[in-house]
């Protein structure tokens, strides 16, 4: 049987760690900010930040002679680390 208090220093570990990686990415729904959600601008080309259906997202604008993207503040990876990358992406007429 573990003993209470490493098993109480376990979880607290497994909590640290699930808490910081989900941080990786700055403001990772895009709700905080004013004029630019707080943690993104755009890098390059033409972009929005807007409230689609309740949610907030960013829309890049390009054409095949242009590109256009959203840069995030840097992220710190770990060399060798195993990463999830999620995103949804539509195109809007």
């Amino acid at each position: 049987m573990i003993p209470r208090h490493r098993l109480c220093v376990a979880i607290l570990l497994l909590v640290s760690v699930a808490a910081t990686w989900a941080e990786r990415v700055p403001n990772p729904s895009f709700e905080f900010g004013d004029q630019l959600p707080v943690g993104w601008r755009v890098g390059s080309g033409d972009g929005d930040w807007l409230d689609i259906d309740g949610d907030r997202a960013l829309v890049s604008r390009g054409t095949a002679e242009q590109t256009s993207f959203w840069r995030s503040e840097p992220v710190d990876l770990v060399p060798g680390g195993l990463y999830r990358l999620r995103f949804s992406a539509r195109r809007l007429d």
